[in-house]
């Protein structure tokens, strides 16, 4: 994708794991694929929020439900992608849930634990490995109680599954699903500065109107009319109004 296109899309970020995956940049690879349920969980369950024990929604600074970003990923998983990891399309089960997934996702991306394993406390432990050959997983279960479970994981095969669940959820949904509230704006900011101002419209979307103020401010060169909206629903309300030539959106 030329780096002047309006934005990295859904698409764009399977695609780029896909390209880690052939040049053997297997970190870089594991990191995005883990975050597709991310995005995906959000899309198809937005009503899954968090919520305090007598039921109430947990509200965010500007008043709007707070995402369960845990229980959106593993839903997601266990609905759409679990079919896919299956060692063999005769298997009940996949070689790996939703749960054990969002687990192997925030050690990998968050705890930076290394997966040195060697916590007392530890009942799931992952082992990645690249050129397992026709192996993607492996489940020992050691001791005579079955306590504790070590779940072996080819990179490559993980992450490709993760591709081709995400493709085939998003080839289903698309026009469905607004896929393009997680667009990812990429400005050439060199170039822009040497276009003259456009009279083409963009549009921020951000939840922090402090934010939003900030990037209209930077973006001024670029066009004339730039707008600021804190909901998707403000922006579809207004925007309907409006001829569009160039809309920008990004969901922060």
């Amino acid at each position: 994708m030329l780096q002047d296109n309006a934005s990295f899309t859904f698409l764009h970020r399977i695609e780029e794991v896909e390209l880690n995956i052939e040049d053997g940049r297997w970190q870089s690879a594991l990191a995005l694929a883990l975050t597709l349920p991310d995005i995906c969980g959000g899309i198809a369950f937005p009503e899954i929020v968090k919520r305090y024990r007598d039921g109430r929604a947990v509200l965010d600074r500007n008043q709007r439900p707070t995402r369960d970003v845990g229980n959106q990923y593993i839903r997601w998983f266990d609905t759409y992608a679990a079919p896919f990891f299956k060692v063999s399309a005769q298997d009940i089960s996949p070689y790996i849930c939703g749960e054990r997934c969002w687990q192997l996702r925030c050690e990998y991306l968050h705890q930076d634990k290394g997966f040195a394993n060697t916590e007392d406390n530890t009942s799931i432990r992952f082992h990645l490995g690249v050129n397992c050959g026709t192996s993607v997983c492996q489940l020992d279960r050691i001791g005579s109680d079955n306590s504790l479970t070590d779940i072996r994981i080819d990179i490559e095969q993980f992450c490709r599954r993760m591709c081709q669940a995400a493709r085939a959820y998003y080839e289903v949904e698309h026009t469905e699903k607004d896929f393009n509230l997680y667009n990812t704006p990429v400005l050439d900011f060199i170039k822009a500065s040497q276009d003259e101002q456009s009279n083409a419209t963009i549009a921020i979307m951000c939840s922090n109107s402090a934010y939003g103020n900030g990037l209209k401010l930077a973006l001024q060169r670029l066009s004339k009319n730039i707008l600021v909206f804190e909901t998707p629903e403000a922006a579809r309300k207004n925007l309907a109004r409006k001829s569009i030539c160039f809309g920008l959106l990004r969901k922060l």
